[in-house]
């Protein structure tokens, strides 16, 4: 039987399509189900991690906040080809990164696996990237293309269920569960730009409570229930927040947004007015300030991407920092009933310095830069 790879070749437009089921294992339904993926902000760390092992120089990511009818995530990384592709719906879960086929489906350098093919240290693991948009939607569309390729492929990518309902295909060879985890319509289309390359990834159909959570629906709910009921003092909204929608008509406002930064304002800028924010608060008089209080579910999402993924502090990196009269810096004790112990550095002395800390880096003149909904990260 021919190879999947060689099937996706020949399959020109989607009247053509190849249909492929997705296999996983009882072991990667077990870490899609074990709650590591249940924020939104995980799963698209995931994504940005894979383009980055992709050496893409950008990532962008649309969620059409506040409404999120459908969430778009670009890069222009190397793509994939056909038989990464094929290995990717039969092997969830069997990354072959890290591994010497790694180079065949041109995941990895040819000498190193553990290397991008462009020297990148690869930062995703298990190959589940992808798989944890399951708790985004169960239907997405994947775009790729190859630097050289005529063509780009698209594959129709719908997920089944993923707790009760598997289907068992087979017994692998260690005797574990084979899992179909969903199908694939798989099809290539003739590309006009042969030196393109990338690969984007559009989120269909999201499912309600996800809609729900980045739209803090169930905050504005309280709210409207107690502004309804006439109570005295309702609760306050986040200090930040990008308002809310009616149901039924989702263009306009029924809350209108009150975010840190202004319609005018450049992407690197907000991002930087984002981070001021937070600073702010912490600074500020107000008792026991909390994320929670300063951002709603959409921003604090972008918070913790940021803090997440590989991308450059906006100042210096933590491990470089020095005394300044003020700023005291401390080893705690990793075991029980653990101290706090001063680490007593000198002026000029750096934490990278006193206990020789290394942190991944790109190579100089290397770029990766993350965009979401027009707030931009720093370049190194």
């Amino acid at each position: 039987m021919p190879a999947l790879a060689d099937k996706i070749n020949k399959a020109i437009g989607p009247d053509n399509a190849v249909l492929a089921p997705l296999h996983t294992s009882e072991r990667v339904i077990a870490r899609i189900t074990d709650g590591i993926y249940r924020q939104p902000s995980s799963a698209l760390r995931e994504l940005i991690s894979n383009a980055y092992d992709a050496d893409a120089k950008e990532v962008v990511i649309l969620t059409d906040a506040p409404r999120f009818s459908r969430i778009t995530i670009r890069d222009n990384g190397h793509g994939l080809t056909p038989e990464a592709l094929e290995h990717m719906v039969q092997n969830i879960g069997g990354s072959a990164k890290r591994r010497l086929e790694g180079a065949k489906t041109g995941d990895t350098d040819k000498k190193d696996p553990t290397k991008s093919p462009g020297g990148r240290t690869l930062i995703g693991k298990m190959g589940i990237g992808l798989f944890s948009v399951a708790q985004f939607t169960r239907h997405f569309l994947i775009i790729t293309k190859t630097k050289g390729a005529k063509f780009r492929t698209i594959a129709d990518i719908t997920l089944g269920p993923i707790y009760s309902e598997q289907r068992l295909l087979a017994l692998d060879k260690d005797g574990k569960q084979d899992l179909e985890a969903g199908c694939a319509k798989i099809w290539i289309e003739p590309a006009a730009e042969k030196d393109a390359q990338g690969t984007e990834i559009t989120l269909l159909d999201l499912l309600q409570r996800t809609k729900a959570e980045l739209a803090s629906s169930d905050f504005w709910t309280k709210r409207d229930f107690q502004m309804d009921s006439s109570e005295t003092n309702p609760v306050k909204p986040p200090r930040f927040h990008i308002g809310q929608v009616f149901v039924k008509d989702t263009g306009l406002h029924k809350e209108e947004s009150c975010l840190p930064w202004k319609e005018s304002d450049k992407g690197s800028v907000r991002f930087a007015k984002l981070v001021e924010a937070v600073r702010t608060t912490a600074a500020g008089e107000e008792d026991n300030p909390s994320l929670e209080t300063t951002f709603d579910n959409y921003l604090r999402m972008l918070w913790t991407i940021a803090l997440w993924v590989p991308v450059p502090y906006m100042e210096e990196h933590p491990f470089d920092l020095t005394p300044d009269g003020e700023m005291k810096f401390f080893l705690i004790e990793n075991k029980i009933r653990g101290r706090a112990n001063d680490l007593h550095l000198k002026k000029s002395e750096k934490l990278r310095e006193k206990l020789d800390l290394k942190s991944p880096a790109l190579a100089k003149g290397d770029i990766f830069k993350v965009i979401i909904d027009e707030l931009e990260s720093a370049e190194f």
